[in-house]
């Protein structure tokens, strides 16, 4: 049973990405397609698939689609950390994901 934690974080997610199907969809194809095999932080996906995917209504859509990758077992955490290029991260230290060719499991990372 999920902690009362992990269920305001499901619904904070969920809401990030209400109305926003399409666009996760996108962005989704887009690390598909452009990066499977690397290895990014979710900053490098928020900065490569803007460009061809558009932004969110919400900058909180940006965790949420990374936190969907994982969960769907695309993304793959490394235990590696790395700063941020953005100046609005103010140098904190951020994940970095392997994108894995084809998911590892399905639905079963929280």
């Amino acid at each position: 049973m999920p902690t009362l934690a992990e269920q305001l974080k499901d619904e904070g997610l969920s809401a990030a990405l209400s109305g926003q199907e399409a666009w996760a969809a996108r962005v989704k194809a887009y690390v598909y397609t452009h990066l499977r095999g690397r290895e990014v932080t979710g900053e490098e996906i928020r900065l490569s698939a803007s460009y061809e995917c558009g932004h969110p209504r919400h900058s909180n859509a940006w965790g949420a689609i990374t936190n969907a990758l994982y969960r769907e077992g695309w993304l793959e955490d490394t235990g590696h950390m790395r700063r941020p290029v953005s100046p609005r991260s103010h140098a904190r230290r951020i994940k970095v994901w392997r994108v894995l060719q084809s998911p590892a499991h399905s639905g079963d990372n929280k």
